[in-house]
């Protein structure tokens, strides 16, 4: 059956060479299919179109009819293998969980391995789509086993690991979900599964705030092939680490080749959505960090014209697009805050406590209490800062904790520091050590360090960096005293 992993979709992304190979190959499919045009119910034709529709996946607009007719055949001729292909695409596209329930009876019947692997694939993605990620994981699971079984853990049983560790991550199961991955990977899988098991873990090492494997998971997917569907997703690992490193222009960069991937288009739309929502984050720390707002709303019409061109498939995708929409539509950081917003995004948090995905959830709480308190809530802003802080730190979710840590501590006053203490202030938001801010200023390394203790004790920072954050939060961190 590998000829179903090697059709179009798996190659977008990989460059005009193979590109084109994957063109030629679709015509190859469907000339073949022209072919037995003649004999509507044969089992060759049924078997062919089945294998040809999985291919296509998940351009689901050109796979549907060949979905249907595949089944139409399989039920006319008794072939179970062209029956079970048949019921994989359309239950996965009606969100039909009988069919594919069928599809697996109808294996376990068989007895073929390579579809008792294949179905818990549509059986996974099925329920992550329904946003029941304990199920996803199950069936992920029930095929991992299966794959070891016959002796296939290291090839189909990677593939199986990436919806697994995917579902693992998303219930907030993360020390699971690192431990499949370790074993996962150290069995040496093939390129593309090792490549889509890195991102990953590099994602969930992103989360927990260990940036260095993050790294080194980015620089391995920067340098890969793409393909379709969770490929895509690095796109979304590429946004998240630049804007950890301190860089949200590279992270706008980086967005704007995701926004330009042929693939955006052509995968799942719950697939293509939490990428276009690490690029809406990125615009929020811009706009933070000063970028002119003109760049930020052609940057935001952009990713919302992007999620104009998707469909919405499911609970799971319907919470992406909640979370992306308020985002996109989220007033700035320092402007006249539309009041209306914090309940906007307590609708954002409804929709993931409804899901169980913690992390997404402490996210939304985290978001809409930062309203609510620019809105002069305050009770409403602490009682979801509490809430979020109590999910982040159950996960481990470093990062996210400590961004919650900064927003719930009282507001310090700009006039507490004084003029020299302000500008020694933007140059550490600025990213510039001690001795580089004493040139900056001309005063002496030690004058620098001085004003630098008295700035970390009057914001209550226990680190530059916890400095620079609450300077950009409070529109402390603005111009260069040098170029003013």
């Amino acid at each position: 059956m590998v000829a179903e992993r090697v059709v179009s979709p798996m190659f977008v992304g990989w460059g005009e060479e193979l590109s084109a190979l994957a063109d030629a190959l679709d015509r190859d499919w469907e000339h073949a299919l022209d072919l037995l045009a003649a004999a509507p119910d044969s089992v060759r034709r049924g078997r062919l179109l089945g294998v040809l529709a999985m291919g296509l996946l998940p351009e689901v607009d050109r796979a549907r009819d060949l979905f249907v007719e595949a089944l139409a055949v399989g039920r006319r001729t008794g072939d179970a293998t062209v029956t079970i292909r048949g019921l994989l695409g359309v239950g996965s596209m009606t969100s039909d969980l009988a069919m594919l329930a069928e599809a697996r009876t109808l294996a376990e019947r068989l007895d073929s391995h390579d579809l008792l692997m294949t179905v818990p694939m549509y059986e996974a993605t099925l329920h992550t789509k329904a946003g029941d990620q304990h199920r996803a994981v199950e069936a992920a699971r029930g095929g991992i086993r299966h794959a070891r079984r016959y002796g296939l853990g290291r090839s189909r049983g990677a593939e199986l690991a990436r919806y697994a560790a995917r579902g693992l991550i998303l219930a907030g199961r993360w020390d699971e979900a690192a431990a499949l991955l370790e074993e996962s990977l150290q069995q040496d899988p093939p390129p593309l599964s090792r490549l889509a098991l890195r991102v990953l873990a590099g994602y969930l090492a992103l989360l927990r705030g260990d940036l260095a494997t993050a790294a080194d998971a980015a620089a391995v997917a920067v340098t890969g092939h793409a393909g379709s569907g969770g490929l895509f997703s690095r796109h979304q690992l590429f946004c998240l680490l630049a804007v950890a490193q301190g860089d949200p222009e590279r992270a706008d960069l980086l967005l704007e080749r995701a926004l330009a991937d042929p693939a955006l288009t052509r995968i799942y739309s719950s697939d293509a959505r939490p990428v276009l929502v690490a690029g809406a984050l990125v615009q929020q720390v811009r706009l933070a960090r000063g970028a002119p707002r003109e760049r930020v709303a052609a940057r935001r019409a952009e990713l919302a014209a992007a999620d104009a061109m998707l469909g919405v498939d499911g609970p799971f995708d319907r919470a992406w697009q909640a979370m992306l929409r308020a985002l996109v539509e989220d007033a700035d950081w320092n402007a006249d805050w539309d009041a209306g917003w914090d309940a906007g995004w307590d609708g954002v948090a409804a929709a993931w406590r409804d899901l169980g995905q913690p992390y997404e959830l402490a996210l939304s709480l985290f978001h809409g209490a930062r309203a609510a308190l620019t809105a002069g809530d305050r009770p409403g802003g602490a009682a979801r800062l509490r809430e979020a802080a109590r999910l982040a730190d159950e996960l481990g979710a470093a990062p996210l904790a400590r961004e919650i840590a900064l927003l719930g501590r009282p507001r310090p006053a700009q006039d507490g520091l004084t003029e020299r203490e302000r500008d020694v202030l933007v140059l550490i938001a600025d990213g510039l050590s001690n001795r580089q801010i004493a040139a900056r200023l001309h005063i002496s390394p030690s004058t620098a360090g001085v004003h630098v203790s008295h700035i970390l004790a009057k914001l209550g920072a226990a680190t530059r960096t916890e400095a620079a954050a609450i300077a950009f939060r409070e529109g402390l961190a603005g111009s260069s005293p040098t170029r003013r």
